[in-house]
Order: structure tokens, then C-alpha cells, then sequence
């Protein structure tokens, strides 16, 4: 069954290339700062376009959220380092042998997909709000008043009432490291870009998802970390749970 969702997409910074052995011989995909997909940076920061230029296969994610490569016949041993590095980014848990379509196990731990749209502190498809730094000074007699505005930040709040909490802490093997609680570790404390998308997930569908999706909201960085992310303290928190995320825009790097 579909259902209409945010996916949360985040991005990492690898210091060196990811080398792995594609069709037999060896790739290098170099190291730099790549959102999972993106639809919006000029140069390209979307890794699984990184994928499709080295590989000279199509990379997608699927309506289920889970990267897909396809094309002529191809074989991928991932081997050790960043090549392993590479192979959890992406959701997959094996090698890949020989075929003409391949999908990862998982969806990625740099997607988080809380299973519906979030709640902002601004209209649909408004990305921040302004909040300026302005300072009111008076002189001695109070007559004279000045503002000083030294500079204006654009933030936004993300909330998400009712998280199933497979989506925030797994409690079995399930989804992984495709929780809240990974991504927070991997993206937001680490202080990586975000976007948030609205898309249609559809966990049966292994078809990619329509390009170019709606435009994202972002890129942001977490505003304030906050180490009691998670709430347990509350009725059915074990079933489900809220998560809230406070948000600056920023420029992409």
C-alpha cells in the first residue's frame, strides 16, 4: 500500500574515493561531499549520479526507497575500506553477481523515511522563515532608540507526531540502520546537509521513482543537537513516538 511521505535525505562527506571492482576491473568514485540522489545542485552532489557516470548503468531509487542499478550485465565486489563504506551508504549486504538489475537489502542509511509528511513552521513548499539578529539599543534618556541588525538566519522546524518506532529505534533486525537513530548519528550530529522531499512510497514497488520529483525543501543543517532526541517517557512510546528536528537553511558547499 502507498502512502504519501517525507524522505529526509542526507549526505556524507568521504574523504578518500570509494574503489570497488565493477564488471571485474576497478572503479574509483572520488572522494567529495554527495547527497544520496539530488535533484538540484549544479555541479551534481547526488552519489547515485556519481554511480551511473563510473558504472555506465542506470541508478535509481526505488518507490520503496531502496537504491536500484540496472542495465547491461554486471557484476560488483564491493572488497574492503571504502568499497565497504560504499556498499552500506547504498543499502546493499552482499556482493553483487552477475545480473542485469540489482537492489539493496535495505533503503540507505543517508534516506529517512518516517512514513508521512512533516509539519512545518511555514506553508506547504516554504523552506524557512526569516529570524533576525536585531539588537534594540536606547540612550541614556531613553528618547533615542536604535535597531542593529546584525545579521538575518532562515530556519525552519520539523515535526513528525507519531513515528512507527521502527523508523526511530529499531527494536529487531527490520530496517536497520534505516532508523532515526542512524541517520541522526550519520548526518545530523555530524553536521552534514539535508533536504526533505515529499514523494509517494510505496514499500512493494521496485520501480524508480518519477523524475524530477517536487522540488525539496533545504539544504539544512540541524540548528541545535540535542542529546535526548528520542522520547520514551510518553503513552505508547514503544509503539510509536514523536521526533522534531530544528533547522537552518544553509548554502550547499
Amino acid at each position: 500500500m502507498s502512502f504519501q511521505t517525507a524522505w529526509v535525505i542526507g549526505q556524507t562527506t568521504a574523504a578518500a574515493a570509494f574503489d570497488v571492482t565493477f564488471n571485474g576491473s576497478p572503479v574509483s568514485i572520488p572522494a567529495g561531499s554527495y547527497y544520496l540522489f539530488d535533484v538540484s545542485t549544479s555541479p551534481t552532489q547526488s552519489l547515485l549520479d556519481a554511480l551511473g557516470f563510473y558504472f555506465g548503468r542506470a541508478c535509481d531509487i526505488t518507490g520503496a526507497g531502496k537504491v536500484k542499478i540496472s542495465g547491461p550485465s554486471f557484476s560488483i565486489a564491493w572488497g574492503t575500506g571504502t568499497g565497504l563504506l560504499l556498499r552500506d551508504l547504498l543499502g546493499f549486504d552482499a556482493d553483487v553477481p552477475s545480473t542485469t538489475e540489482a537492489i539493496g537489502a535495505i533503503q540507505s542509511p543517508l534516506l529517512w523515511s518516517p512514513t508521512f509528511k512533516a509539519q512545518t513552521y511555514t506553508p506547504p513548499q516554504v523552506d524557512a522563515y526569516p529570524v533576525p539578529d536585531t539588537q534594540v539599543v536606547a540612550s541614556l534618556t531613553a528618547k533615542t532608540v536604535d535597531h542593529v541588525t546584525n545579521f538575518t538566519q532562515e530556519r525552519q522546524e520539523f515535526s513528525w507526531d507519531a513515528v512507527p518506532i521502527e523508523r526511530v529505534w529499531p527494536v529487531s533486525d527490520g530496517l536497520g540502520q534505516t532508523s532515526f537513530r542512524y541517520f541522526w548519528s550519520l548526518v545530523l550530529q555530524a553536521g552534514e546537509r539535508w533536504k526533505v522531499y515529499e514523494v509517494t512510497e510505496d514499500p512493494s514497488s521496485t520501480t524508480g521513482v518519477a523524475y524530477p520529483l517536487l522540488a525539496p525543501l533545504g539544504p539544512y543543517k540541524m540548528r541545535r543537537v540535542d542529546p535526548k532526541w528520542y522520547t520514551r517517557g510518553i503513552p505508547n512510546a514503544d509503539i510509536v513516538s514523536p521526533i522534531a528536528i530544528e533547522a537552518v537553511k544553509v548554502d550547499e558547499a
